[in-house]
């Protein structure tokens, strides 16, 4: 997270409108199978600047799993660094949840 600072000085300045899709498919063993998958979420700013999506999906031997980021617009003033430093805070909260596979009984 790079808005750690207590503070802001100087506005915020991303460089320019973006979109990060990261996505993976995972295969498990005939031996396992899911035991938890972290919920479906979308997270947005009040004034749509930023968003993050997440999706978890399963089907037999199979976990699926996508992250959206995107960034709508690319400079904020450092009187907006509060909410910047939440959205940034709570979307690194989400990134931890953990996907859960146990041994088949």
């Amino acid at each position: 997270n790079p808005f750690t600072a207590e503070k802001r000085l100087t506005e915020i300045d991303l460089g320019c409108n973006q979109q990060f899709v990261f996505s993976m498919q995972l295969r498990l063993p005939a031996s396992f199978e899911v035991d938890h998958l972290p919920k479906n979420m979308l997270m947005m700013t009040p004034d749509s600047s930023f968003s993050y999506k997440v999706l978890y999906a399963k089907s037999p031997g199979t976990i699926s799993f996508s992250q959206i980021f995107e960034i709508k617009r690319a400079v904020f003033t450092k009187d907006e660094y509060e909410g910047v430093q939440d959205f940034f805070k709570k979307m690194y909260a989400l990134t931890t949840e953990e996907i859960v596979i146990k041994k088949k009984k």
